[in-house]
Formats: C-alpha cells, sequence, structure tokens
C-alpha cells in the first residue's frame, strides 16, 4: 500500500513543477514533513500511555467530539479513500482484462438455471 503512491503521484508531481531538480526538492519536503507528523506521534504516545492511537490523542486534547467524528471519517472517507487508491494502482499497473467469450468460458455457453419444475422433491 505505501509503495503505491509513488507511481500514482510522480508523473502529477512532474507536471506540475516541471520534473527533474523540483521533483526531488518536492518528495525532500513531503519526506521532512512526514517525518515531522512520525515525531509529533510519538511524542503524543508519550504523554498519553492509553491504547487507540489517534483518536486517544484527539479526544484527550480537543474532546469527545472532535474524536468521534475524526473516528468516522477515517471510517467512511479517509480508509475508504486509500483502498481506492491502493486499486487504481493495480488496475492501472494491471492493465487491460482480455474479454472472455462465451466459447472459452469454462462453463461453455454459460450457467443456465434448469426449467421450472425439474428440480428433485425431497
Amino acid at each position: 500500500m505505501i509503495g503505491s503512491g509513488v507511481f500514482l503521484v510522480s508523473a502529477d508531481i512532474a507536471r506540475q513543477v516541471g520534473g527533474g531538480l523540483w521533483q526531488l526538492v518536492v518528495w525532500a519536503a513531503a519526506g521532512v514533513m512526514t517525518v515531522l507528523a512520525a515525531r509529533d506521534l510519538w511524542r503524543a504516545g508519550g504523554h498519553v500511555p492509553r491504547r487507540g492511537g489517534q483518536y486517544v490523542y484527539l479526544r484527550e486534547a480537543l474532546g469527545r467530539m472532535p474524536a468521534f467524528l475524526y473516528g468516522w471519517t477515517l471510517f467512511l472517507v479517509i480508509q475508504t479513500g486509500t483502498v481506492a487508491a491502493v486499486a487504481v494502482a493495480f488496475a492501472a499497473s494491471r492493465g487491460p482484462v482480455p474479454a472472455i467469450s462465451a466459447a472459452s468460458h469454462p462453463f461453455g455457453d454459460g450457467v443456465r438455471s434448469p426449467p421450472s419444475g425439474s428440480w428433485p422433491s425431497s
């Protein structure tokens, strides 16, 4: 999951900043921000030594309602967006799916339901 973003985002960054050195500057800045965010979560974990991650930190810092809203946003938007991005990366790297004709299908002409009244009674 982590590596799929590299393949999706690189081309967009190159188009926006012109590629080359500027693209490396953008990636370095994103790396620094990621390290700073990880450090902040590490420090928060030292101050609030309970299980629950960001939800617990938000609940202790901002109250129950913002933490509740974050939890549902994580469930309904953030995580589903991550899964969708990974699906897009997989589909883009997979390429087109070949069509399956009825002749090459393992069931031949397709699976048909039996005529009504032909089921054995038990």
